[in-house]
């Protein structure tokens, strides 16, 4: 059987292309590029990629929303793109949503050595009669 994503390939990247997951994609280029019916929209180039992105006016104000108005900022950010369902034009169609990566959690902070830790087990603990404070163990 011949998969029609093979048969009509592109320059710019369709949710197919993302193979029914999110991917994590930094942004390389961002230009304005004019298509055949003179619209002119925003192409986003990613280190990940081949393909670049068309962007349309809700991933564009998705984009903004995160790395700001300005396209030179985006250059060096991480944006998430996943497949998603969207109506267009009265169907139901595939379509690229892309969002702000989630923040990573922050390491833990260690715990200041205090002199208390090193004093042996807290009174009444078992180990604590056998506690030498000259070895420390």
């Amino acid at each position: 059987m011949v998969n029609i994503n093979n048969v009509f390939q592109s320059d710019y990247l369709k949710a197919a292309d993302l193979e029914d997951s999110p991917h994590l994609a930094t942004v390389t280029d961002v230009e304005l590029k004019t298509m055949n019916d003179g619209e002119q929209k925003l192409c986003v180039s990613f280190k990940e990629w081949d393909k670049s992105l068309l962007l349309n006016k809700t991933n564009a104000n998705n984009i903004a929303a995160f790395c700001g108005p300005e396209t030179d900022a985006w250059i060096g950010r991480q944006i998430v793109m996943a497949p998603a369902l969207v109506d267009y034009q009265g169907k139901t169609v595939e379509a690229i949503r892309v969002r702000a990566p989630k923040p990573k959690a922050a390491a833990p902070k260690p715990q200041p050595i205090t002199s208390a830790s090193h004093d042996g087990p807290p009174p009444g603990h078992p180990a604590a009669a056998e506690f030498d404070p000259e070895v420390g163990f």
